[in-house]
């Protein structure tokens, strides 16, 4: 079964068991307030194990302090301006410790 994208306010998202996560793929500003929650609310009741959020610099403080870890920066993404931050955060020690060696090193490769 395919992951749902949708909109969630203005901010884009993908979701799912095929992936077993929410990806925040477009972060809209003006949803900051409220989207968090509803972010962590969606994955506690759908049992995912991993948010990952894609948020421009502006925000990246806003959500590490919500237990959110950096994953990934991108210097100038945004209009070759503006840096941007993939941030994480898990539901589940295993996802977040997992280490497959074969995986990792056939990604190098």
């Amino acid at each position: 079964m395919a992951d749902n994208i949708e909109l969630m306010g203005n901010s884009l998202i993908q979701h799912g068991k095929e992936n077993n996560r929410i990806y925040l793929m477009k972060f809209a500003k003006e949803d900051y307030s409220w989207l968090k929650a509803h972010l962590e609310s969606l994955a506690l009741v759908n049992g995912y194990t991993k948010i990952i959020a894609k948020i421009p610099s502006d925000f990246k403080d806003i959500f590490i302090s919500c237990d959110y870890s950096e994953e990934a920066h991108i210097k100038n993404f945004i209009n070759g301006t503006e840096d941007i931050y993939f941030l994480s955060k898990y539901f589940s020690d295993e996802r977040q410790n997992f280490v497959d060696k074969e995986s990792l090193l056939s990604i190098i490769d």
